[in-house]
């Protein structure tokens, strides 16, 4: 059975609509409460009222960090690709270099988590659904295959090949 992996609408969906939207839609509501509790002064101190919250508050809590965790995973994944037939493992990276490997020839699989996601907290700032697997092979090369494109290595590999590590941020590495 082969199965390929890639960068596809799904992965947008999953890991940044779904992400963006329920803290974002929160912000405005608590804003437009709290527009109204103060009374309404006016469109002008409405307007300061909510880009000063969205810019100091919203954005550089939630925001931003999940554009740049996205922009990073997705400019280090947009043309990877993963191809898993039984035991055989064909990936590609952005630069069209390609690997072929059995599954025996993985040395090592590193599973880099958020803190959130590796300690079993609740994620308050919810981007700790990011991650990447970054596979070790005995030939000794390396590389980094993110969520957007493969988020199942728990389910693929054996629980004795896979080894947790932790990042506030998961950032991939440049290729």
């Amino acid at each position: 059975m082969c199965i390929k992996y890639q960068f596809n609408l799904y992965s947008k969906k999953e890991y940044f609509y779904k992400i963006f939207f329920p803290p974002f839609t929160i912000f405005v509501i608590m804003t437009s409460i709290m527009t109204y509790l103060q009374g309404f002064n006016g469109i002008f101190n409405t307007l300061k009222v909510f880009l000063g919250t969205f810019l100091f508050g919203w954005f550089m809590i939630f925001g931003f960090p999940l554009i740049y965790l996205y922009s990073n995973h997705f400019i280090n994944g947009r043309k990877t690709k993963l191809k898993i037939d039984n035991d055989i493992i064909e990936y590609s990276d952005n630069n069209g270099k390609v690997l072929k490997f059995a599954i025996n020839d993985i040395q090592k699989i590193e599973l880099w988590l958020t803190t959130f996601s590796y300690d079993k907290r609740i994620d308050f700032q919810y981007f700790g659904k990011y991650h990447f697997t970054r596979f070790y092979l005995k030939t000794g090369e390396n590389f980094d295959v993110s969520c957007l494109i493969f988020d199942k290595t728990t389910n693929f590999f054996s629980e004795d090949l896979i080894y947790r590590k932790r990042k506030l941020f998961p950032l991939i590495r440049e290729a």
